[in-house]
């Protein structure tokens, strides 16, 4: 089944202004370039997941068969949400400045919501209206500690990590962290005689991205530094993950209502009845979801310092 990224998704999109804010999002943030977005129908995007199998057994030549107990199935329910800024512009100053004071409003709007979904991504807790995120969605049986107290970025430890992603065939599309993580990373290849500059590797876009055994190290600096590992205050986390194939079954995706393509855009709510001004609003109903819970894990406890 395919599926699109952010940048694929902007070409469904017939209004310019809108169409050069999306863009503007891919090319700042490197992340946006390889999510996947999936569009959903309906009130909520139903993923189905598995929560015993069917039995099966070994038998011999007469043996009567007994493995019949059928799997049983559950569903997660999972919808988008409203991140928005407002523009409140007075017609004299759009005349004034031939709709650039306007645009630079709009501009810096997109910006703030690309970073609320940025941060949402990482820290949203799932509760409504708050966005899921890797936090949220990383189960427990999917997270690793550095140490007992926290400690630093070993192969070891995100080896480990790496080999929890198994719901596509082992196959791992992202590491996500900080700066810190980022800059702790490279000190340990420094300190293991590795050149960081033999560790990159280039995305779709054509953008060149520091990676681990091939996999893209995106900086998100959303993810906080002071997270609690035992008696350490100053913790941070990586995530390890596989984007969704389309099928919905593997990985993370970005979600968007199916008739908004990309999941953003401007609109003009009009003039107002008592000012000479006109308010225009930038929406980006979105979330991000996962197929499995193979698809994602955490190593956790990584010291700043």
């Amino acid at each position: 089944m395919a599926i699109q990224n952010l940048a694929e998704a902007t070409k469904g999109i017939s209004d310019t202004m809108t169409e050069g804010i999306v863009e503007t999002i891919v090319t700042t943030n490197p992340i946006y370039d390889s999510i996947p977005f999936k569009s959903y129908t309906g009130s909520a995007l139903a993923i189905r997941k598995e929560v015993t199998m069917g039995n099966s057994g070994f038998y011999d030549i007469g043996d009567t068969l007994v493995s019949r107990t059928p799997s049983t199935t559950d569903y997660d329910y999972y919808r988008a949400t409203k991140i928005i800024g407002e523009v409140e512009m007075d017609d004299l100053v759009q005349a004034s400045s031939n709709d650039t004071s306007l645009a630079i409003e709009i501009e810096s709007k997109a910006k703030s919501v690309s970073r609320d979904f940025q941060s949402g991504m990482v820290n949203g807790s799932g509760t409504a209206p708050q966005m899921h995120s890797l936090k949220s969605l990383c189960a427990t049986s999917q997270t690793i500690e550095i140490s007992e107290n926290g400690g630093e970025i070993t192969f070891e430890k995100m080896d480990e990590a790496i080999a929890l992603v198994k719901a596509k065939d082992g196959e791992v599309d992202f590491i996500v962290g900080n700066a810190t993580s980022f800059l702790r990373y490279k000190a340990f290849l420094r300190a293991n005689s590795v050149n960081p500059a033999d560790m990159i590797m280039k995305t779709t876009l054509g953008r060149t991205i520091s990676s681990y055994e091939n996999i893209p190290f995106y900086v998100m600096d959303y993810i906080p530094n002071n997270e609690v590992q035992g008696t350490s205050t100053d913790c941070t986390s990586l995530y390890f993950g596989c984007f969704d194939d389309g099928t919905g079954k593997v990985g993370v995706t970005a979600i968007t209502p199916a008739h908004l393509p990309a999941g953003i855009h401007v609109k003009n709510v009009g003039t107002s009845s008592t000012k000479d001004e006109e308010l225009f609003r930038i929406k980006f109903y979105v979330n991000i979801v996962i197929g499995s819970v193979l698809g994602l894990s955490r190593l956790k406890g990584i010291r700043k310092s």
